[in-house]
């Protein structure tokens, strides 16, 4: 599997000894230009690892209803 792709698969990135989570997501038909890229960043440093995995989860679906369907 190339590098790219194992990224995209696991849904991480790692760099030295730092790993940051990401998720992405296609919603509703793909348009026939492509879908519109949006990036959403959290940044959770310095909280305990459960505060920032609920925040992050939260974080998520910010931008669900703004989405097309």
């Amino acid at each position: 599997m190339a590098h790219s792709a194992k990224i995209l698969a696991e849904k991480k990135l790692t760099i030295g000894d730092k790993v940051m989570k990401f998720d992405y997501f296609c919603h509703g038909k793909k348009p026939k230009d492509g879908y519109t890229l949006i990036i959403g960043l959290h940044g959770g440093g310095g909280c305990p690892a459960s505060v920032n995995d609920s925040q992050y989860s939260n974080h998520l679906h910010l931008y669900d209803t703004k989405l097309p369907k």
